[in-house]
């Protein structure tokens, strides 16, 4: 069984490798996503920037995903 010393909700990794004897694994894929966006008129309503903005990015978030990335920026 499990014990946290810490009492902070968390288990640390070294300490269920100790009471299992099984490593955890350390490899986390991570990404970064930079797009560039147009200078905006100041009268583009901002809900239509939020839409070309997401539009822009979530073919970029699948290619990521399907690269295996689990966590992204």
């Amino acid at each position: 069984m499990f014990t946290n010393k810490n009492n902070d909700g968390f288990q640390p990794i070294a300490q269920i490798e100790k009471e299992t004897g099984v490593n955890m694994p350390r490899k986390v894929l991570c990404g970064l996503i930079q797009c560039h966006t147009p200078a905006w008129d100041v009268d583009t309503p901002i809900n239509r920037i939020k839409d070309i903005c997401i539009e822009k990015h979530l073919p970029l978030i699948e290619q990521a995903g399907g690269k295996g990335v689990k966590i992204l920026c």
